[in-house]
């Protein structure tokens, strides 16, 4: 089939406040907290080398290099020293040699400070790293989050517990060590992808909290199976509506489907949506 989209939207009947989420939203250049998803990438400062204290809200990284991610440094060519042999980024001091393409690894620390509008307020926020090599650790305001061992798969961490009130400033810092042989060749060094700032309702779907396959092909007709977990991190009980839009890559509405749980009062839920499409766009 070609490129279809959902939208997912949750809503929680009771005495308190409607609750809606989309999931799909668009990412802009300039953090708008009411989205979901954050494009994170920007305004970083990157130092090359190991630095005690870093993983502090207080430390001072004005002196840091700028920049935005996605960021190897790895490949950035490297300064000229007399009586060695490199050029560009390949060094014969490559501690990996062959098995890592002949480049430098080393230690490499990453700091980016940021501020919560009002309309975070009484949200989930999570951190979502989709790829870090390698080794890395991370702190928000001074706390360790957690540390990553492997360079190769997507990652995230609950920010909520540890941030400032909104309109103050708050601090990320994340430690990458890349030592040794630790790649059949080259693997680079540094958040090299995307980083999202994820921002939901206490009563949301989680990182990959949606799985869809599709059953049954043919020309005549297509099964699409969704797989939904729903996470309430509240005490709030009531009716639950799941509405899941099926949006054509024209973007126009194909159908819909809709899941009602009553009562609705359990911690996480599993559900099921499946999309029966007559004459599919193959």
């Amino acid at each position: 089939m070609k490129n279809m989209s959902f939208t997912n939207r949750l809503q929680l009947h009771q005495i308190l406040p409607l609750l809606v989420l989309f999931v799909l939203v668009s990412c802009q250049s300039k953090p708008d907290f009411a989205d979901r998803e954050q494009n994170f990438d920007s305004g970083w400062r990157f130092q090359l080398g190991d630095v005690p204290g870093a993983e502090t809200a207080t430390f001072d990284d004005s002196q840091w290099r700028q920049l935005d991610l996605p960021h190897d440094w790895s490949i950035e060519d490297l300064p000229t020293k007399e009586s060695k042999k490199q050029i560009g980024p390949f060094s014969e001091n490559s501690e990996g040699k062959g098995a890592t393409g002949n480049v430098m690894g080393g230690t490499g620390w990453y700091r980016k400070t940021f501020t919560l509008d009002k309309s975070s307020a009484g949200k989930k926020v999570q951190i979502l790293f989709d790829g870090v090599y390698m080794n890395s650790e991370v702190w928000i305001n001074g706390q360790s989050l957690g540390v990553h061992p492997y360079g190769y798969t997507p990652f995230y961490y609950d920010l909520t517990p540890h941030l400032n009130p909104s309109g103050e400033k708050n601090t990320l810092a994340v430690k990458v060590n890349n030592h040794g042989k630790n790649s059949r060749w080259y693997s680079g060094s540094g958040i090299y992808r995307h980083v999202d700032l994820i921002v939901t309702e206490k009563i949301h779907l989680p990182v990959w909290g949606i799985f869809v396959t599709t059953p049954e092909v043919s020309a005549e007709k297509a099964l699409v199976k969704l797989n939904i977990k729903v996470i309430n991190d509240t005490k709030a009980k009531g009716k639950l509506e799941i509405t899941t839009h099926l949006i054509s890559p024209e973007g126009q509405l194909k159908t819909e489907a809709k899941t009602t749980v009553l009562p609705f009062e359990d911690q996480s839920l599993d559900t099921e949506q499946i999309f029966e499409l007559v004459n599919p766009a193959l």
